[in-house]
């Protein structure tokens, strides 16, 4: 996406479509920790709720591309079916762990 934006290309970004991004070393983070504790049950761990534009723009104004980015619709997709919203609901490792995953600005810092 950088590589393209960089060289001019406008990048469709849907506004439709939910994840849950999440950095690698919060997930290690939060394994250490459930694995030390006696924590038991179903536990999603992921990062904020944002759409694909949310997280696409995010990123390309991290780098100054921020104008390369397009408002889109799953809809305009192609390809093979996609899942609208792969997102988790975290308010349980928020609440249970004591450094839950961070925001995306705190991810972003990170890169």
């Amino acid at each position: 996406m950088l590589e393209r934006a960089a060289a001019g290309e406008e990048i469709p970004l849907f506004t439709d479509e939910w994840r849950s991004p999440v950095a690698i070393s919060d997930v290690v983070s939060a394994v250490g920790e459930i694995a030390a504790g006696d924590f038991e049950g179903l536990l999603h761990l992921g990062g904020p709720r944002l759409t694909r534009y949310e997280l696409g723009l995010a990123v390309l104004t991290k780098h100054g591309l921020e104008g390369r980015a397009r408002p889109a619709s799953l809809r305009e997709f192609a390809g093979p079916p996609r899942a609208r919203d792969t997102s988790f609901d975290c308010a349980l490792a928020k609440s249970s762990l004591r450094a839950p995953p961070r925001g995306l600005d705190a991810i972003l810092d990170d890169c």
